[in-house]
């Protein structure tokens, strides 16, 4: 399997963490879509190599370099997508998610720190999730 491969199948992952993450339950985002893309990229490798065994790369939580690689490089597009939305969408995700080291909020703390209704910062992580489809070219 290619690297590009491996890496559209982790921004996919990605993607699927976005919208299945729930910071009621306490994860940080970057622990719960970590688990998403390692587990779609293992799965797309063992497709291809089942009997591949790999060396610890330092990473925690990934056991080999080439998955280190293609979840940092998904975590770049990631900031990239994200860079390129307005500040407060892009400002919304990141709360909601906790996705910069800090705990992930529940709709009504992101509107609060927003200055909007919880309905509003839903509307804003929703636009978020549909602009990150868009740039991995997922429907």
């Amino acid at each position: 399997m290619l690297p590009a491969d491996l890496r559209q199948a982790g921004i996919v992952d990605l993607l699927v963490a976005a919208d299945r993450f729930d910071p009621e339950r306490g994860v940080p985002f970057r622990a719960y879509a970590r688990l998403w893309v390692r587990k779609e990229i293992q799965r797309a490798i063992a497709e291809q190599d089942p009997d591949d065994e790999f060396d610890d790369c330092g990473l925690p939580g990934v056991a080999d370099p080439e998955h280190a690689a293609v979840i940092t490089s998904t975590m770049g597009a990631l900031s990239r997508a994200l860079a390129t939305l307005d500040a407060q969408t892009a400002r919304a995700f990141i709360l909601y998610t906790g996705l910069v080291g800090r705990d992930p909020r529940s709709l009504r703390q992101v509107g609060r720190l927003l200055g909007c209704s919880a309905h509003t910062a839903r509307d804003l992580l929703e636009k978020a999730r549909t602009h990150l489809r868009a740039a991995v070219g997922r429907p």
